[in-house]
């Protein structure tokens, strides 16, 4: 079993990266296997809302998604981030997150994220309030909550990226590597 991170960023060295791929290599510490899925790389469509995933429990469409089912299946921790454009997660998250859709209401009962999935959220933002977008961390985890099922054991954010980009956040590249740890240690141990 492996942790698996999810970069809701279009930017494939920035904050939103530098976060999860500290809390992956706190996994990878621990003796994990650990992997990291940049959204903005790969070929993502949005939802059709057509549901046929009711009835296969997979969403029909042809694109990098399919790999990422296949990703999360071998996996039984998510960390799961996003920077913050104009006041809600990427595009590129909202599309991932909509597109887990095919993982309730199916007709089938042949999906859900295994018993036992644990998960990590985590957004990056400018702005320098430190609460402004405790909002959108509280939606991201209330997806993978409710909708999902998945024990969310963490939320991180990093605010003021601008005056203080994650590479230089000495305590939150810590909790984040112990995040990860604790992943790790989670997911070896199943």
């Amino acid at each position: 079993m492996k942790v698996l991170g999810v970069i809701g960023s279009p930017r494939k060295k920035g904050n939103t990266a530098t976060l999860v791929e500290t809390i992956l290599d706190g996994a990878r510490r621990s003796g994990a296997e650990a992997e990291a899925v940049y959204l903005g790389q790969i070929d993502l469509n949005p939802c059709r809302a057509c549901d046929s995933c009711k009835k296969t429990g997979r969403c029909i469409q042809r694109d990098g998604m399919q790999d990422v089912y296949d990703k999360i299946a071998a996996s039984r921790a998510l960390v799961l981030a996003s920077p913050v454009y104009f006041d809600q997660v990427s595009a590129q998250a909202k599309m991932f997150i909509d597109r887990l859709y095919c993982y309730c209401y199916t007709d089938s009962g042949a999906v859900n994220f295994p018993s036992g999935y644990k998960g990590v959220v985590a957004i990056t933002y400018e702005d320098t309030h430190p609460s402004r977008y405790d909002y959108v961390l509280d939606w991201m985890k209330e997806r993978l909550e409710h909708y999902h099922r998945i024990d969310v054991t963490a939320a991180l954010k990093a605010s003021a990226t601008l005056r203080q980009p994650v590479s230089g956040n000495d305590a939150l590249l810590t909790r984040a590597f112990e995040e990860g740890r604790f992943l790790g240690e989670y997911v070896k141990a199943l």
